[in-house]
């Protein structure tokens, strides 16, 4: 009722005529209905008064999807529709509740929320984060999950560009790190799960051999993304390979592998021989290139400790 509106409320009236057709219609009894909203009600999920609403998004949004589920049969374009919906600023979520109720999600879907041709940044964050919806869809084949997080994680240089381009309109100036910290955040919520850990170390390993521009950079976001899930001996082979592939991709700048280097220093922090190596390659390109620190960090401003 309130999806189908684009509201997430509605008038105390509208939802008792709701609720008496309802009873009505499934042959309720509507004291004993009204005893079970008063429980939700207790459990601070529902909020009844002039208007009413769910306290708690996730809540309305999980009951749509549950709808939408035992409704699907009557829907003339499902696929199209929970493409559409996923990309709503609103009811995205919702997307993500229906695949998880079917525990699995087609690769038709896939397809097409790739295949949605936008190019603002609320879309390309969208596709990134796919990788959730693979999520939930737990179920799915290995081939289906490797397939979306392939097309997904091409998302990530992509995104960084696309989000300096909108900060730099703005008056307050930020360092291109603060980008990274963005990627690097999506990229854990897409592809930082257990159901999915098998198919993002393949997909590591697949990029560690192809040598193109933005490989180095999938390949970081995916390792900060499944890192709590490696062994230390995996970890320190992961950061070698990643090492080996800024190494050999000749047209990297100097910011690219700094920024590369200083996130690789985040993720390994205990194997000491890793994080000297790493150090020692930091101090050679500084040496060479110390405009490229200056304007990578953050300023500390004069007069604050």
């Amino acid at each position: 009722m309130t999806s189908k509106n684009e509201r997430l409320e509605i008038p105390r009236e509208e939802f008792e005529g709701f609720f008496g057709n309802y009873a009505s219609r499934y042959g309720w009894d509507e004291e004993k209905l009204k005893g079970f909203v008063k429980e939700i009600q207790r459990a601070g999920i529902l909020d009844v008064r002039e208007t009413v609403i769910f306290r708690h998004r996730s809540f309305l949004d999980y009951f749509a999807a549950v709808y939408i589920f035992d409704k699907q049969a009557e829907f003339e374009n499902l696929n199209d529709f929970i493409t559409e919906i996923y990309f709503e600023d609103i009811w995205g979520d919702v997307a993500f509740f229906y695949i998880g109720l079917k525990r699995e999600i087609s690769d038709i879907i896939i397809e097409k929320i790739f295949a949605v041709q936008k190019e603002d940044l609320f879309t390309y964050v969208g596709k990134f984060l796919a990788g959730r919806l693979l999520q939930a869809g737990w179920n799915s084949p290995t081939k289906t999950k490797y397939n979306g997080m392939e097309k997904s994680v091409t998302f990530a240089p992509i995104i960084r560009e696309k989000f300096l381009k909108v900060v730099d309109k703005g008056e307050v100036k930020i360092p291109g790190i603060f980008a990274d910290f963005l990627v690097m955040t999506l990229s854990e919520l897409a592809f930082g799960s257990v159901f999915l850990s098998k198919e993002t170390k393949s997909l590591f390993d697949d990029l560690s051999s192809q040598l193109s521009q933005d490989s180095p950079y999938k390949m970081l976001s995916l390792l900060w993304a499944i890192q709590r899930f490696l062994t230390p001996s995996e970890l320190r082979g992961a950061i070698n390979k990643s090492l080996e592939m800024l190494s050999k991709v000749p047209s990297l700048s100097a910011e690219e592998q700094a920024r590369s280097l200083l996130f690789l220093t985040i993720i390994e922090r205990k194997d000491k021989t890793i994080v000297k190596m790493i150090k020692r390659k930091l101090d050679k390109l500084k040496k060479r290139h110390p405009e490229t620190f200056r304007e990578l960090l953050p300023h500390r401003k004069k007069g604050f400790r």
